[in-house]
């Protein structure tokens, strides 16, 4: 395969694994030849799809990449997710690791190879699943079978004779108990925070694992109050991309042994990958394959002749986000060690079982595979089978403004800028509710995208008083329809979007990261400098720009040969020929509604008049930049690509039956607005009421009925001899059932398509077409 797709659970595995493999590309000279690319929150993302061509490595979380995999791409434009849709199910390798600690997102795993295995796929795509502490059994799901022995890999007693790895395998690290006294339901965190200051060696580290944001922030406060003789350091997932950088060298940076030591207090997000060695480890009561986890980072290479391990007991009402019963498992397996060392080579085999709370069916996948939003204009939530137990984010940055809404040339959000919140918390910060044990009743998250957020019950919003009008408790989201920003209240937040708060709304603090309770104005982290994030790009308005004027013609042939070159680059020999001699076709006649009147003038209505009067007589694809800000059509919500796709099935192209749909289907999807279904956006009241019956711009009826109005496509010359003849424009194929003359509604045929193709070949020629055409 193409692509190496490498599957992480937490944020700082991802950072580290890019950084390793972008070393030993650049150490075997091939850097050069193979991007890494790093899809994670908060991250800018390279335009990676735009060369489904080309070798790839694709280093990401798992919320980003089964997001994307399912169709519904976290922190990116809903024109796009087809598009990574289909490459990320087509020519890839996925590797999936620390597999223990996915949640949901296991299954889905399982279920997405099954699904390619029955479904067909474009080009052969496989998985392998990674893990210390997995169990075979863990991957069978109701689609894929458990993995038999002979697909199974392990180390050998050859392996295990390596004297480094002997070292490992054999660390000393002794188990004990730290009792710390209760204050109502809830350990006495001052003092735990003197038990540790007590517990640590000079000159060595002391990692403190917990499994809630707020309780690691609580207990790093209490230690700042008992003032140890070493540094403390903060650490969980809930930072921007640059306070996390900067944490994670705090973290990793080599600790003096003549110094007084360092004392690092995280969350599960350090508990696996993270290459740290601690002479001392206090964690949290977790599920075992947590705490195994937890233990490797303790002594980890053997460098100490003596280091410890201490377990503090949490109640029922702290479990959260584990159950109460794996945590009993846990408990009493420790209570059996006391005492004794808990090396790798030291432990007992356990065989947990693991309970899958939400498994992809093929319904769901099928019914993914439109991207029609509902009527309300939202989507599919897919963060039940991304990870599951509540465990979603959002996206949040902070800009400045007058007044209460953000004006319409706010630049959109640099990677920098994003922090990841948990969905249940930001809900509760808008509606100005409590957090803590009070939100835990309603909703617990743990930490890396699995995160808790628990504190004393202070009300994080504004006083009454100023409630309603302060910015504090106003967020807001980009519109991608109708190209603004538009209003968030708590009902609406949904894993995945990305969402604008006013820096007076408060929320962060630099040492701490997120923080419900924080009121003070947040700094932003970049200047804005007009860049656009990931998730407000991806159709014809961010497209890349050109310096020059375009005609219809040549950037029809253009297209043309660039998905003729990709098809022959790629040799997709499985998808026959015929299908790939549609896929050309498709890319010749893609832009053929451009010819229409409606985005003629619009082309044209921007510039002076002398530059309208040398452009007019031909057909434009493509704008200059020196043409200053791009117009609005004429006609709400016209959709060149629909006046295209209409015009093809009156073509005669010599396609019939599914051809011709397909040619028609993937003319209409080539910006990811039109697919599956064909639906009205909502209208002002003010407009004529000619335009009334326009659904995406054109006519839903002839003119000839009832008298609406009619609508033609002008001729065009596309090159190469193909000179399309005036075409009536109807979009009563838009209409559910079949039209008076027995025509199949554009419904019937889409779904006609994906019976035929199945979602993932569907998908992958449609990202092939995006991509020839930019």
């Amino acid at each position: 395969p193409r692509r190496l797709v490498y599957c992480l659970p937490m944020r700082t595995l991802v950072e580290q694994t890019c950084e390793r493999v972008s070393r030993w590309l650049a150490t075997t000279g091939l850097s050069d030849s193979i991007p890494v690319t790093m899809l994670m929150g908060g991250q800018e993302h390279q335009e990676w799809y735009l060369q489904p061509e080309s070798d790839q490595v694709l280093i990401g979380t798992q919320d980003m990449l089964l997001s994307r995999v399912l169709n519904r791409g976290y922190a990116a434009s809903p024109f796009r997710w087809p598009w990574e849709f289909g490459l990320l199910n087509n020519d890839c390798l996925w590797v999936v690791d620390e597999v223990q600690l996915m949640g949901n997102g296991l299954p889905t795993t399982a279920q997405l190879q099954a699904f390619r295995n029955q479904l067909g796929v474009a080009v052969q795509c496989q998985t392998l699943w990674m893990s210390a502490t997995v169990a075979p059994d863990w991957l069978g799901t109701v689609d894929f079978p458990v993995p038999t022995e002979d697909s199974i890999l392990t180390l050998d007693s050859t392996d295990l004779e390596s004297p480094e790895l002997l070292a490992r395998q054999e660390a000393v690290k002794t188990l004990s108990r730290l009792d710390a006294p209760r204050k109502g339901p809830h350990y006495d965190t001052a003092a735990v925070a003197r038990s540790l200051q007590q517990l640590h060696k000079p000159g060595g580290l002391t990692l403190v694992v917990v499994n809630t944001v707020a309780r690691a922030q609580s207990l790093y406060d209490a230690l700042a109050r008992v003032r140890p003789n070493a540094e403390l350091v903060l650490v969980h997932s809930r930072y921007r991309p640059g306070e996390r950088r900067m944490k994670n060298q705090q973290v990793t940076a080599p600790v003096p042994e003549e110094g007084a030591g360092r004392i690092v207090v995280a969350t599960q997000a350090i508990e696996a990958g993270l290459d740290i060695s601690a002479r001392t480890l206090v964690t949290e009561l977790a599920p075992w394959a947590s705490l195994v986890q937890r233990f490797g980072r303790c002594n980890r290479r053997g460098e100490y002749a003596h280091a410890a391990v201490y377990w503090l007991d949490i109640s029922e009402s702290e479990a959260p986000p584990y159950s109460a019963e794996e945590l009993q498992r846990a408990r009493e397996r420790l209570a059996s060690l006391d005492g004794r060392s808990v090396a790798p080579a030291h432990l007992p085999s356990f065989g947990d079982p693991l309970h899958h709370e939400a498994v992809l069916r093929k319904r769901d996948l099928l019914g993914l595979f439109d991207t029609t939003a509902d009527l309300s204009g939202g989507y599919l939530d897919v963060s039940r089978f991304v990870r599951g137990g509540g465990d979603s984010d959002v996206s949040v940055f902070w800009r400045r403004w007058d007044g209460d809404t953000p004006p319409p040339g706010l630049p959109t959000p640099t990677g920098d800028e994003l922090c990841t919140v948990p969905v249940a918390e930001l809900r509760l910060f808008l509606t100005g509710k409590k957090t803590g044990r009070h939100a835990a009743k309603v909703e617990a998250e743990e930490d890396d995208d699995v995160e808790s957020s628990e504190d004393d019950g202070q009300e994080i919003s504004a006083a009454p008083s100023d409630r309603a009008n302060t910015p504090g408790r106003m967020a807001w989201r980009w519109n991608h329809a109708f190209g603004q920003w538009e209003r968030v209240f708590g009902k609406d937040v949904y894993a995945g979007m990305t969402v604008l708060l006013h820096a007076a709304a408060g929320g962060y603090v630099l040492d701490r990261g997120w923080d419900a309770k924080a009121r003070d104005p947040v700094p932003p982290e970049v200047p804005p400098d007009g860049e656009r994030a990931s998730e407000f790009v991806g159709d014809e308005s961010s497209n890349t720009g050109l310096s020059v004027w375009v005609t219809l013609q040549r950037h029809s042939l253009s297209v043309r040969d660039e998905t003729a070159r990709l098809l022959r680059a790629l040799d997709v020999a499985c998808l026959g020929d015929d299908i790939q001699r549609v896929l050309v076709a498709a890319a010749h006649l893609h832009d053929l509604g451009k010819a229409h009147p409606v985005f003629q003038e619009t082309m044209l209505s921007n510039v002076s008049p002398e530059e309208r009067q040398h452009r007019a007589g031909m057909l434009w694809a493509k704008q200059g930049r020196g043409s200053g800000q791009t117009a609005r059509h004429r006609r709400p919500h016209f959709r060149h690509e629909v006046a295209s796709a209409v015009a093809a099935l009156s073509l005669d192209t010599g396609l019939y039956g599914r051809a011709i749909d397909l040619l028609a289907y993937l003319v209409a999807a080539h910006h990811g607005r039109v697919r599956l279904a064909m639906r009205s956006l909502p209208r002002s009241r003010d407009q004529a009421p000619d335009e009334r019956y326009l659904l995406l711009g054109l006519p839903i009826t002839t003119g000839g009925e009832s008298g609406h109005p009619q609508d033609t496509l002008p001729p065009a010359d596309l090159g190469d001899g193909l000179v399309t003849r005036e075409t009536q424009l109807d979009l009563s194929l838009a209409r559910i059932g079949a039209s008076p003359d027995g025509e199949s509604s554009w419904l019937e045929r889409t779904l006609s398509l994906l019976n035929w193709l199945g979602p993932f070949r569907l998908a992958y020629l449609e990202a092939l077409l995006r991509a020839a055409d930019v």
